[in-house]
């Protein structure tokens, strides 16, 4: 499991515990923190099931 996926997996579990559905991380070194993306102008929403990485199109290559 990589340092990102753990990390995410942990914000994930104290998601659940608060009983919420998700959370929107909008500071971009938390994004990169929890992604490993280093664009700016990003969101990452952390769901019970999966994530969401948000940006614009000038990072579709490295989002991939």
């Amino acid at each position: 499991m990589s340092r990102f996926l753990s990390r995410r997996d942990k914000l994930r579990r104290a998601v659940r515990r608060n009983s919420a559905d998700a959370l929107l991380v909008t500071n971009f070194t938390n994004v990169t923190y929890l992604t490993g993306f280093t664009g700016d102008d990003s969101y990452l929403l952390v769901g019970a099931k999966q994530d969401l990485l948000i940006s614009d199109s000038r990072y579709t290559e490295q989002i991939e």
